[in-house]
């Protein structure tokens, strides 16, 4: 598994263009609001578990973070938000 952090517009929008260029099946596993510097933030925190550029292993801090903070994504296009997509690798 892989988590991507990332910020998006449209999540939607995002993982459709993410899911083309992956031959696994990609999972939104949450959402948050925040801003570009929010995201940038959150990739300095979990910066030990970077695999290769808004992508990272599944730390467990990473994983509790995402549990105790994300929302569940409605597949519904948002604004201002981190997308963290999971692909079996």
């Amino acid at each position: 598994m892989t988590i991507k952090i990332g910020w998006a517009l449209n999540v939607a929008e995002r993982l459709a263009t993410l899911q083309t260029a992956s031959p696994q099946k990609l999972l939104v596993l949450g959402v948050l609001r925040g801003t570009i510097e929010q995201e940038r933030l959150a990739h300095r925190l979990f910066a030990v578990h970077r695999l290769l550029g808004e992508w990272f292993a599944p730390g467990e801090d990473l994983m509790r973070f995402i549990a105790d903070h994300a929302q569940d994504w409605s597949g519904e296009g948002a604004t201002e938000i981190f997308d963290a997509a999971e692909a079996n690798v």
